[in-house]
């Protein structure tokens, strides 16, 4: 039986996750649809407020929430790729990164915001989730996607 003592109310809500399995991004993939970027493996996961599902965090309790994520890419042929942070699948702006890639050119790239959220909605929980869409020429490899979230308040 898995301990889960630091799963608990009285903890501090945090998440910290990575992945450093590569994941390709082709051209056909991204122009119709984003690519949503697996999250991987959870380092940390304490407290109640975080859950994680196909590649999404949710968050199950209202506050304010932080997220940071960093995207290490390797590019393969040359063009944009725009990475974004995504809440219930739409996009926010204020993280949105866009990347120039260069065959064989290593990169890395940061994203993060602060969002208060009401779970008491229809949804019930809120989903962020990573991901990528392309200009139709560029391609790359991701090499890591590593990030934490935190329940502020």
């Amino acid at each position: 039986m898995a301990c889960t003592r630091y799963k608990n109310r009285n903890y501090k809500s945090a998440l910290q996750f990575y992945n450093a399995t590569p994941q390709l991004l082709t051209v056909d993939s991204l122009v119709t649809n984003p690519l949503t970027l697996g999250i991987g493996n959870i380092v940390t996961d304490t407290g109640c407020a975080f859950s994680v599902f196909n590649n999404g965090i949710y968050t199950d309790f209202s506050g304010l929430y932080g997220i940071d994520v960093d995207v290490n890419l390797e590019g393969t042929v040359a063009g944009e790729i725009t990475f974004a942070i995504a809440l219930n699948g739409e996009i926010l702006p204020e993280t949105l990164r866009t990347v120039t890639t260069v065959a064989d050119a290593f990169q890395t790239l940061h994203m993060s915001t602060v969002r208060p959220l009401n779970v008491c909605n229809a949804f019930g929980q809120y989903n962020y989730s990573v991901v990528a869409f392309s200009d139709g020429t560029a391609t790359a490899t991701i090499q890591r996607v590593s990030g934490n979230a935190v329940k502020l308040a």
